[in-house]
C-alpha cells in the first residue's frame, strides 16, 4: 500500500510569514535602529545622502543596503550570540584580531651614538623658528599654541597595533622597529645637547605599554612582541649622556601583580601611572608623593579602546576607574585659543562607562598649564605626552611650580627649545607610549618640533 507524501500545511506557513513580515515592519522603524557601537566602539553607517550621481552609478542603493544591515534594530544583541556561538566551537586563552605583524630582532650589540654638533640645516631651521616666533610677538603661552603651521597628527593615526586577547585581558602588539627608534634617540639626543648647554634637563621617560608589563616574556616571541626592557635599553643605550633616562619598563615589571593596566582598555591605570611617575623622581632625585596623601576615588565601571576590537569582548573582565588626585592650592588652565580653569580631574562616575578615561587632565587638551601654588619656588616643567600622559601629568604638581604639558598628537606651531627658555623650563620630560616611539607620523612630529 502506497504512502502519500506529507505536504506542508498551510497553518505552518502563515505563521513564518507573519513572523518575517513583523520583523521587516521592525527593521524599517528609523528610530529602532541605533547609531553606534559600543562592542565595536565605532559610529555605525549613517543613511546616504542622496545625488543624481550616486543613483545613477547604483552607489546610492549600495550605500543604502550597508546602512540597513549596519544599523539593525538589536544590532549589539545579535553580536552577543553571534560570539557565544563562536565560542562553542573552542576556547583558546589566546585570541587574536588578524594576522600578527612580522618582528624585528633587536641587534645584539647596539652601539650608542658619539653626540655629534647640530648641522647646519638643523641650525637654520632653529634659527628660522626662533626669526618666526619673534615675528609673531609670542608673549604668553596662548599665542604660543598657534592656529596655522605644521599639520596636527589625528589621533587615531598613530599605530595601536595588532588587538591580542588573553584571557579576560586586552593588548596590543608591539614589536620594535630598530630605524625608528634610532631616529626617535637621534632626535632626542640633539635636543637634549642643544639644551644641557642652557641648563635645562632633558628627561626620556616613555610609557611602556601593558603587554610588555603584564604578559611573561615566554609568551611574547610567539605573539611577535619584542619584550619592552629590551626595546626601552636598546633606545636609551643609542641617546645622550645629557638625557636623563627613566627605566620605567622594569619598575612597572615589578609591580605586574597589582591593577596597573585596564584590561579593556589600551592604557595603563592611575596606578600604574603612578609607579612610573616614581621611577622619574628617583631618577631625578626628587620626593614623589605618597598614595596615602592624595585623595582616592573610584569613579565605577569603565569600558575602554580594546573592547570592540578583541574577537571576544564579552570575556574581558569589568574595569573600575581609580583616581588619587593630589592635594593644594592647585589650579589648571586649558584651551586653544584663551585659557580657562578646568579640573585636573573631573568627576565622571554618573556618566557612560564608554570613555572614562578623559576624566584625566582634560582628556586630550592641546596644552594644559597646572600651578601649584603651596610651592611657589618649585621648578618648572614641560611635559610632552600623549593620552598616556593624562593621568600621570597630574602627580608632577607635587613636585613642580608650573607644570606644562602639550600633547603631541594635537596641533602646535613652536619648537620646544622655544617654549622652554620662554617659560623657564628647568626639566623637559619627553614621555610618548612606546608605541609611538616606533611610529613614522610620531617621529616626524618629534624630529620638527625638538629642534
Amino acid at each position: 500500500m502506497c504512502q502519500k507524501p506529507i505536504k506542508p500545511g498551510k497553518k505552518y506557513a502563515l505563521p513564518f510569514f507573519l513572523v518575517l513580515a513583523l520583523l521587516t515592519a521592525v527593521s524599517l522603524i528609523v528610530p529602532l535602529r541605533p547609531t553606534f557601537s559600543y562592542s565595536e566602539k565605532r559610529e555605525l553607517t549613517k543613511f546616504p545622502a542622496f545625488s543624481v550621481e550616486a543613483l545613477l552609478s547604483g552607489e546610492y542603493f549600495d550605500d543604502i543596503t550597508l546602512w540597513f544591515s549596519d544599523t539593525f534594530p538589536g544590532r549589539e544583541q545579535w553580536l552577543d550570540v553571534s560570539q557565544s556561538m563562536a565560542s562553542l566551537h573552542g576556547y583558546s586563552k589566546i585570541a587574536i584580531a588578524g594576522a600578527l605583524d612580522e618582528m624585528e630582532v633587536i641587534p645584539s650589540s647596539p652601539e650608542p651614538e658619539t653626540p655629534a654638533a647640530v648641522s647646519a640645516a638643523t641650525e637654520a631651521r632653529e634659527e628660522a623658528a626662533r626669526s618666526e616666533t619673534a615675528d609673531a610677538g609670542a608673549s604668553d603661552v596662548t599665542e604660543a599654541s598657534g592656529s596655522a603651521g605644521a599639520p596636527e597628527i589625528d589621533v587615531n593615526e598613530i599605530y595601536l597595533g595588532k588587538a591580542i586577547q588573553i584571557g579576560d585581558a586586552g593588548y596590543n602588539q608591539l614589536s620594535i622597529s630598530t630605524a625608528m627608534s634610532d631616529k626617535y634617540a637621534k632626535t632626542i639626543s640633539a635636543f637634549a645637547d642643544r639644551m644641557a648647554q642652557e641648563g635645562i634637563r632633558v628627561i626620556s621617560a616613555p610609557a611602556p605599554t601593558a603587554i610588555g608589563i603584564m604578559v611573561d616574556d615566554s609568551y611574547l616571541t610567539q605573539l611577535r612582541c619584542t619584550p619592552q626592557d629590551e626595546m626601552l635599553d636598546y633606545m636609551h643605550g643609542q641617546m645622550s649622556d645629557n638625557v636623563l633616562k627613566v627605566d620605567t619598563v622594569r619598575k612597572l615589571q615589578a609591580h605586574n601583580g597589582e591593577y596597573i593596566y585596564y584590561r579593556t582598555d589600551h592604557h595603563w591605570s592611575a596606578l600604574g601611572a603612578y609607579y612610573a611617575y616614581q621611577a622619574l623622581c628617583e631618577a631625578a632625585g626628587m620626593e614623589p608623593v605618597a598614595l596615602e596623601d592624595m585623595e582616592y576615588k573610584n569613579q565605577g565601571e569603565m569600558i575602554g579602546s580594546i573592547y570592540g576590537k578583541v574577537p571576544y569582548p564579552k570575556r574581558l573582565k569589568k574595569d573600575e576607574l581609580e583616581c588619587w588626585i593630589p592635594q593644594g592650592n592647585i589650579t589648571m588652565y586649558l584651551s586653544e585659543t584663551t585659557f580657562s580653569e578646568f579640573p585636573m580631574i573631573r568627576d565622571v562616575s554618573n556618566e557612560k562607562s564608554e570613555g572614562k578615561y578623559c576624566a584625566f587632565l582634560a582628556a586630550d587638551a592641546p596644552i594644559v598649564h597646572i600651578v601649584n601654588d603651596d610651592i611657589p619656588d618649585g621648578p618648572n616643567c614641560l611635559v610632552v605626552k600623549d593620552s598616556f600622559g593624562n593621568c600621570y601629568v597630574p602627580y608632577l604638581s607635587q613636585n613642580y611650580h608650573n607644570v606644562y604639558a602639550i600633547d603631541y598628537r594635537k596641533y602646535w606651531k613652536y619648537s620646544m627649545a622655544d617654549f622652554a627658555r620662554k617659560f623657564n623650563i628647568d626639566d623637559v620630560i619627553i614621555a610618548p607610549y612606546m608605541i609611538a616611539t616606533q611610529a613614522t607620523d610620531a617621529n616626524e612630529w618629534f624630529q620638527a618640533h625638538f629642534r
